[in-house]
């Protein structure tokens, strides 16, 4: 449930809505534009104080999509749902509102979703999702992949063969990625951070100081590093 208020209740806290027992999960200022004087107004979200509630996720690729079409399918699949969380977003790093959801809602609640690719399009980050929904004692259902529905033994043995899947994924990403720095290396380009020190910068560094002209204090303030940089670069060309 979703309502306006001029109070703002905490995170948490229990208040009756519809003639039963609801709990705070989010409260945002009003995005309503209101006179000065007008005292403010906030935005309040709640669900049942119940183990059984499920709301419902949907996204969208962009700000020309409404996500209307998934919002429908969900409110017509299940009618007893909180309410609809919806993300406009075409990465994975920007979905609001479902981290929110993982974050927020009760032990034991349902977050539906009309296909799993609203939650990702990446299988590992998909597979990371389900995770943390697992440890916050939370459940993904869909409602067009039923073979991937955790609740029954099959789905549980594709998402551990997406998992193997997924891992093998990761191993040959990091592979690949070694691969490219020895290659690099091999051809004489630098690979990490950017040097403090050019190559001319360092070899006055080691004349000076193995000449006493300098101390290490007086090459950092010099070059304008701090001291752990000159004793890793002098004993580098020890």
């Amino acid at each position: 449930m979703k309502y306006v208020t001029s109070r703002a209740p905490e995170i948490g806290q229990t208040v009756i809505g519809d003639k039963k027992t609801e709990i705070v999960i989010r409260v945002e200022p009003h995005q309503l534009e209101l006179p000065l004087s007008h005292p403010p107004r906030y935005t309040v979200w709640t669900v049942p104080d119940s183990k059984f509630v499920t709301v419902g996720y949907a996204r969208v690729s962009t700000t020309d999509q409404t996500g209307k079409g998934q919002v429908e399918e969900l409110q017509e699949a299940r009618a007893d749902l909180a309410f609809v969380a919806l993300d406009t977003s075409g990465g994975t790093e920007e979905r609001k509102e479902l981290f929110w959801l993982l974050e927020a809602l009760p032990e034991g609640a349902t977050i539906l979703v009309s296909r799993y690719d609203r939650l990702s399009r990446s299988l590992i980050d998909l597979l990371e999702i389900f995770d943390v929904a697992a440890k916050r004692g939370l459940r993904l259902e869909s409602l067009n992949d039923p073979a991937l529905d955790a609740r029954y033994p099959a789905g549980r043995l594709v998402l551990q063969l997406f998992g193997a899947f997924a891992e093998y994924e990761r191993e040959m990403i990091k592979e690949r990625a070694r691969a490219g720095l020895r290659a690099a290396k091999k051809r004489g380009v630098h690979c990490g951070r950017p040097r403090a020190l050019t190559g001319p910068q360092v070899r006055e560094l080691n004349r000076r100081v193995g000449a006493g002209e300098w101390t290490a204090a007086d090459a950092a303030a010099y070059f304008n590093v701090s001291k752990s940089t000159v004793y890793r670069l002098l004993e580098e060309e020890s």
